[in-house]
């Protein structure tokens, strides 16, 4: 399922970046966008490709976890552009 991606206007000269931070962790893969302290939004999915297929180790559901990310980030109030 393909989802559009509205753009939206590129940051403000001298606005603060905004950071995209993964947490990926064994049982859930957690992501959220900063801007500087703020937290503009944050989302945590189950990890289940790994553990269903009885995959170990950190690139064992990869595609998923890329999946998710870029998923989060269209869903997100943030342009490409603002991303660090």
């Amino acid at each position: 399922m393909e989802h559009a991606v509205t753009p939206s206007a590129p940051r403000e000269r001298g606005a603060e970046p905004v950071a995209l931070v993964i947490n990926p962790g064994s049982t859930s893969t957690r992501l959220a966008l900063y801007r500087g302290a703020q937290n503009l939004a944050e989302e945590e999915m189950a990890n289940l490709a790994g553990a269903a297929s009885g995959a170990q180790g950190a690139g064992a559901d990869y595609e998923d976890r890329l999946r998710a990310v870029r998923l989060f980030l269209e869903r997100s109030p943030v342009a490409p552009g603002d991303l660090a």
